[in-house]
């Protein structure tokens, strides 16, 4: 009887090790509108609870190009990159932009070299 016991606390122990894993891999990013001008946008990345390090990668590009995975966004010419953990506001801008034109911003959060939660955000400058 002991034995059973010992191999059910043993199975449970191993499944909330596991579940408590992959909870701390799904965290995503979100970004929230900061200001927005004719040639210059800026704006805010909020991390999920129960983040203690990670690096946060954003980058924006013309609406209608095409659409950017996580990679892709590590690897764009216009990134911006910065080490973050729960919470926020981190801030960040992309300047230079043009007139009355429309792009997406992306953001994704890398924990241990994985990429979590590719968020997007369009906007159109003034």
């Amino acid at each position: 009887m002991k034995r059973t016991w010992y191999l059910l606390f043993l199975i449970i122990a191993v499944v909330s090790v596991s579940c408590s894993e992959d909870d701390e891999k799904s965290a995503s990013i979100t970004i929230e509108q900061r200001s927005l001008q004719e040639s210059m946008f800026s704006f805010y990345l909020y991390v999920d609870e129960g983040v203690d390090e990670g690096v946060a990668y954003t980058t924006i590009q013309e609406e209608g190009d095409a659409a950017l995975t996580a990679e892709g966004v590590k690897q764009h010419a216009s990134k911006l990159q910065m080490n973050v953990k729960s919470g926020g506001p981190y801030v960040g801008s992309f300047t230079n932009l043009e007139p009355q034109t429309s792009y997406v911003i992306y953001a994704f959060l890398e924990i241990d070299g994985e990429a979590n939660g590719l968020s997007t955000m369009r906007i159109t400058t003034p």
